[in-house]
């Protein structure tokens, strides 16, 4: 019963209440040790077009298709791999640096460019588009700031064509919003 409220029914990934608890333990344990941690968020471009033209079962088709890939790329035993909402996704790579998660976040966005779900005689194919933030946490942060900086990431490259990993521009987390 436990393990199955931690998980998306749908996409067998962890669902994102399951999520927020383990990036508090992850956020805690890298501010203790120093170490990095990046959030990489993903949202598939242009979702409604798929629901809209093939059908919703298409659609969770898609979405598991998709759950597939980002578990092929991210894939350490520290990877954390969630469905967001909808048609979004986050993962956590604590103890990466911002060029590996960039490198990963790549891998995946062209793996996502290249795959296609072939439902009922149909090619259904699309892109997806991501947000990178990446800090050494302090204990006194919040890291619901890291999320701000990545879906604030992930907004620039929908708006910048779509298709494409935006690295969150280094703004400092102690600038931002103090957030409960």
């Amino acid at each position: 019963m436990k393990q199955a409220s931690r998980i998306d029914v749908l996409t067998g990934l962890y669902n994102r209440r399951h999520f927020d608890e383990l990036f508090h333990l992850a956020w805690g344990l890298c501010a203790r040790r120093q170490n990095p941690i990046c959030l990489v968020m993903c949202d598939i471009d242009l979702f409604k077009r798929i629901n809209d033209t093939f059908g919703h079962m298409a659609g969770d088709e898609y979405l598991q298709l998709l759950s597939r890939c980002l578990l092929e790329v991210f894939k350490r035993e520290t990877d954390v791999v969630a469905r967001y909402g909808g048609e979004e996704f986050v993962v956590l790579l604590p103890d990466k640096g911002i060029n590996a998660a960039v490198a990963l976040a790549e891998t995946f966005r062209g793996k996502v460019a290249d795959s296609v779900l072939d439902y009922n005689g149909e090619k259904i194919k699309t892109t997806i588009s991501m947000g990178i933030a990446c800090c050494i946490p302090e204990t006194n942060q919040r890291p619901k700031l890291l999320v701000f900086q990545a879906d604030t990431a992930l907004y620039k490259a929908k708006n910048g064509g779509r298709n494409r990993v935006m690295v969150h521009d280094g703004e400092d987390l102690n600038s931002l919003p103090n957030w409960s």
